[in-house]
C-alpha cells in the first residue's frame, strides 16, 4: 500500500490510506483467534496450519522494466547453508564469493565458523518489488561456530530470540588457594554457568559472578554459558511494536569475562576482621 490507495466507507467520502511507523494498537491482540496477516502468503510469519484466506492478487503497481535491487546482511555464526526463496534472477555472493544458488539453497563455503557477509542481488519478476523479492525468510543450517563476546546484532543475529551457548576449554597447571571467581563482565538476558558438565548457576542482573573455588582441577576443564535473551529482537523484526524501546534489541554476552582469584587471609588480617566483627 502506498498513498495512491484510498479507502472508502458507506458513511463518508474516500480518504487515503494512512501508513503508521509502528502497529502501536493491533487489534487482534484481544482476539482469542489472531486475523490473518493482511500480505500474502505469510504463514512462514503467523504460522497458520491452513492455507492463508487473503487472496493472492499481485497487483502490477509500477511501469515494468527492469527492476534490480541489492540486499546484504551477515549469516550467524556456524551456518553452513542457506535457503534464499528470492523471486526472479537471483546471484549471491558470500565474503565477495560468488555462490551457486540451486532451487533457492546455497552452500555456504567452509570458514572458521564466524559470521560472513551475503550480498544478493535480484532481477525482480513483474509484480515483485522491494521487500516483495524474498517470498519468504532466508533460512540457515548450522552447526557450532564460533562468536566474539559483544552484542548479537552485529554478529549475524538481529532477529534472534532465544539461547547461545558459549563453550571452551580451561587449562590449569594447578590450582591456587584461595578463592576463584567468575566474572562474565556484562551480560545483557540471563546467564547459566557449567563447569564440567555441572551446574553451577544462573543470574538475570549484575553482578554477573559465579564462585569456582574448589570446583577447578587441574588441567583441562570445560566450561559452559548458556545465555538467553527477551523477544524484543524477534518482535522487532517479525511485529513492529511500539513496546520495544531503543536499546531493548542488544542481547548477548558483552564481557569482558575474567577468571579471578583472592588468595587466602593472613592469620593477622583473619584476627583484625574478627575484632571488628566482635566490636560490631
Amino acid at each position: 500500500s502506498d498513498s495512491r490507495w484510498a479507502v472508502e466507507r458507506e458513511d463518508a467520502a474516500p480518504q487515503a490510506v494512512a501508513l503508521p511507523a509502528v502497529m502501536e494498537y493491533d487489534p487482534g491482540f484481544g482476539l482469542l483467534e489472531r486475523r490473518p496477516h493482511p500480505l500474502v502468503r505469510t504463514a512462514w510469519l503467523e504460522r497458520w496450519s491452513e492455507p492463508s484466506p487473503v487472496l493472492d492478487v499481485v497487483p502490477q503497481a509500477l511501469p515494468w522494466g527492469l527492476h534490480r535491487y541489492w540486499l546484504r546482511w551477515r549469516t550467524p555464526p556456524g551456518a553452513v547453508s542457506m535457503s534464499v526463496p528470492a523471486v526472479g534472477e537471483a546471484k549471491l555472493w558470500v565474503d565477495g564469493v560468488p555462490v551457486a544458488l540451486q532451487e533457492s539453497m546455497a552452500v555456504l563455503p567452509r570458514n572458521d565458523g564466524l559470521p560472513r557477509e551475503v550480498v544478493l542481488r535480484v532481477d525482480a519478476t513483474p509484480g515483485h518489488h522491494a521487500g516483495a523479492v524474498l517470498d519468504g525468510p532466508v533460512t540457515y543450517r548450522v552447526e557450532p561456530g564460533r562468536i566474539e563476546l559483544g552484542d548479537w546484532t552485529q554478529q549475524g543475529l538481529e532477529a534472534w530470540s532465544g539461547g547461545v551457548r558459549h563453550e571452551r576449554d580451561l587449562t590449569l597447571p594447578d590450582i591456587p588457594p584461595g578463592r576463584l571467581v567468575l566474572d562474565l563482565g556484562r551480560v545483557r538476558g540471563t546467564a547459566e554457568v557449567h563447569l564440567n558438565g555441572v551446574k553451577i548457576g544462573q543470574r538475570f542482573c549484575a553482578p554477573w559472578r559465579f564462585d569456582l573455588t574448589g570446583r577447578l582441577k587441574p588441567g583441562s576443564n570445560t566450561l559452559r554459558i548458556d545465555v538467553f535473551n527477551t523477544l524484543a529482537p524477534w518482535l522487532h523484526a517479525a511485529s513492529p511494536t511500539r513496546f520495544v524501546y531503543r536499546g531493548q534489541t542488544v542481547s548477548g554476552l558483552l564481557g569482558p569475562v575474567r577468571l579471578w582469584h583472592e588468595p587466602p587471609l593472613t592469620p593477622d588480617a583473619s584476627r583484625q576482621i574478627q575484632h571488628a566483627s566482635d566490636a560490631v
